[in-house]
């Protein structure tokens, strides 16, 4: 494949000790990523909160919330670039016990476009399909055109959900795209 990192990109569960590292890459994904669509305000306030951030990943990391499958984190050379985590569905509007959620998947911005997303993504649609789910949701900022364009080459479909994404004050249309598991890799 080319132009990528996937042959040296090791993944794993995360360990409390990439607690920093993990909310360190969220606020840089996020400040690069979500640039012109939410305000400059709000994304260069980010490097605040990486302390309050690092102990939420801590947290996380030690007593995983019950309804969380999998957090994997993709490694280059010792050097975290991303992470995925899937796991139940938590819309009220999906009944079916069949259907999981990737909750967030997020790559160092010097990494995109080499490959590391789509390894981390592999990797949970088979953890999803592993535990018996047999189709997936996820959530995107309806602008976010790059991560749209990205889970569309996966097989990832919008089914019609929307909701409002707010932070302190402003909001965002989100749109849920939904994949059958199965054969989707692409």
């Amino acid at each position: 494949m080319a132009r990528g990192d996937e042959d040296r990109t090791t993944v794993r569960r995360p360990a409390v000790e990439d607690a920093e590292g993990l909310a360190d890459l969220h606020v840089r994904a996020w400040q690069v990523a979500y640039r012109g669509m939410i305000p400059d305000s709000y994304l260069d306030s980010l490097p605040i909160e990486i302390e309050s951030r690092t102990e939420r990943w801590r947290m996380r990391i030690a007593q995983p919330d019950p309804t969380e499958l999998v957090t994997l984190v993709a490694e280059i050379d010792g050097s975290l670039v991303g992470w995925v985590t899937a796991g139940e569905n938590r819309d009220d509007d999906v009944t079916d016990e069949n259907t999981g959620e990737i909750w967030g998947i997020y790559v160092d911005p010097e990494h995109w476009r080499r490959r590391v997303g789509s390894v981390l993504m592999e990797r949970a649609i088979e953890e999803l399909a592993t535990a018996g789910y047999t189709e997936a949701t996820l959530w995107v900022l309806e602008e976010n055109r790059r991560a749209r364009r990205f889970y569309e080459r996966w097989g990832w479909r919008p089914d019609g959900g929307t909701d409002w994404f707010e932070r302190d004050g402003w909001r965002a249309i989100e749109i849920r795209y939904r994949l059958p598991l199965g054969d989707t890799l692409p």
